[in-house]
């Protein structure tokens, strides 16, 4: 959790330009609502703050300022999540698929593991096998589903957790990723 926090004040306050794509990488949220979702919650949060300041410092100010430290915090946050989609892209490699989606979700799997990838839009909440590249899920809907041939593991922030054998994914670029997948004997 440590280093998470210190990766997030990384993105929030030392990282202003896009980083260049390489050829071997792909992105996932230029084409997505994620980065403009992500605005929403802190215009929300900053809204919600300023009317339960003016509120609550009516009845006990000191609880009035220790809100807006954690709604302030809360909103560092959404700012370096959304900073760290256009730093930390998915990587192919010639034996590996490293999937990321900013810090928020990373996966790394080894193309042999790759059974199959198919570009749909399919949902996927009924299938307990499946899940979602993005820390929004269903939210935010995928082009891509990958599926595998055994269990891998999906890691999320502050050191969670959970295993898949169906990872959908929004990939901006499907048709150069498709090629790239293909190049590396993938067939989709």
């Amino acid at each position: 959790p440590m280093a998470g926090e210190f990766t997030l004040l990384y993105y929030s306050l030392f990282t202003w330009r896009k980083r260049p794509v390489a050829t071997n990488e792909f992105t996932h949220h230029q084409r997505s609502g994620t980065k403009a979702l992500l605005g929403v919650f802190i215009m929300i949060i900053a809204i919600e703050t300023a009317a339960t300041h003016l509120l609550l410092s009516l009845w006990s100010p000191v609880l009035a300022y220790i809100l807006i430290a954690l709604s302030l915090y809360s909103i560092f946050q959404f700012y370096g999540f959304s900073k760290s989609l256009s730093q930390r892209y998915s990587t192919v490699t010639t034996d590996e698929l490293l999937l990321r989606f900013g810090m928020m979700n990373e996966t790394t799997i080894p193309l042999s593991a790759i059974e199959n990838i198919e570009y749909t839009r399919a949902s996927i909440k009924d299938d307990d096998e499946a899940t979602s590249l993005s820390l929004l899920g269903e939210f935010e809907g995928h082009n891509a589903i990958i599926t595998c041939r055994n269990e891998q593991t999906l890691f999320s922030l502050y050191g969670m957790t959970k295993t898949y054998r169906k990872l959908a994914l929004n990939v901006d670029d499907k048709e150069a990723f498709d090629k790239e997948m293909k190049r590396l004997t993938i067939t989709g």
